[in-house]
């Protein structure tokens, strides 16, 4: 894996949270600097870049990524986060009603969100339901479900009002959590289909946080799950 023209890259130089994804034909010397696909503001610290395969290396039975596509799709999570990042956190006053607050009433309807994006379904062992409709709903279920985790984790955010890191308190996934959780689902691929993936994270990029969202997207898709973490507070 010494070749690095074809690597998958996303990160930013002078932090140790970038990650480097290389694709199975790394060995057939995919070159692909000249198609590089960037998303990101250079003033912020999320940026990404993602290298698709050379697709005239294409003759095995596997899809080629579509960036764009994992782009694209990123950005719609990165935004439906900062929205519940804006409406929490910039001091919104309390809203009557059954005296829920403001924030409560947002908590309980992304929850009904949740449930209507994925309605209910009942997955059977020899007659899984995933189709083009099923895979489209992904993302907002990503996006909805990091949200919902952010909301829900906000109030440590208020109480370390004094301190000079509060803004570590926010809590927004990684971009290396939400694509990992789109190469598993296949999100990317030319393909509809729900097939096998591995993806490797590297230390300290919170794999049970990858792991967690994953577990709940499937279960509200109908499957039964079973996980294994060495994490305990997953």
């Amino acid at each position: 894996m010494a070749a690095m023209s074809g690597k998958f890259y996303h990160g930013d130089p002078s932090r140790n949270n970038n990650f480097w994804v290389y694709p199975r034909n790394q060995a057939l010397g995919a070159t692909s600097t000249s198609r590089v696909f960037y998303h990101g503001d250079p003033s912020r610290n999320n940026n990404f870049w993602v290298y698709p395969r050379e697709k005239a290396l294409i003759t095995r039975r596997w899809d080629t990524y579509n960036a764009d596509d994992l782009c694209n799709n990123y950005t719609y999570v990165e935004t439906i986060a900062f929205g519940i990042r804006a409406y929490r956190c910039n001091g919104h006053g309390t809203a009557s009603g059954g005296g829920l607050s403001q924030d409560q009433a947002q908590f309980y309807q992304l929850i009904s969100d949740i449930k209507l994006i994925a309605r209910k379904r009942k997955q059977e062992p020899n007659e899984i339901d995933w189709d083009g409709d099923i895979r489209r709903k992904i993302p907002e279920l990503v996006a909805y479900i990091f949200a919902l985790w952010r909301l829900k984790n906000v109030d440590h955010y208020f109480e370390a009002e004094d301190l000079d890191n509060r803004n570590n308190y926010l809590l927004l996934p990684h971009a290396t959590q939400v694509i990992a959780i789109f190469r598993i689902f296949g999100i990317g691929n030319k393909k509809e289909q729900l097939k096998n993936n591995l993806v490797e994270i590297g230390t300290s990029e919170r794999k049970s946080i990858t792991l967690g969202v994953t577990a709940c997207i499937l279960v509200l898709l109908g499957f039964d799950v079973c996980c294994a973490c060495y994490i305990v507070n997953i």
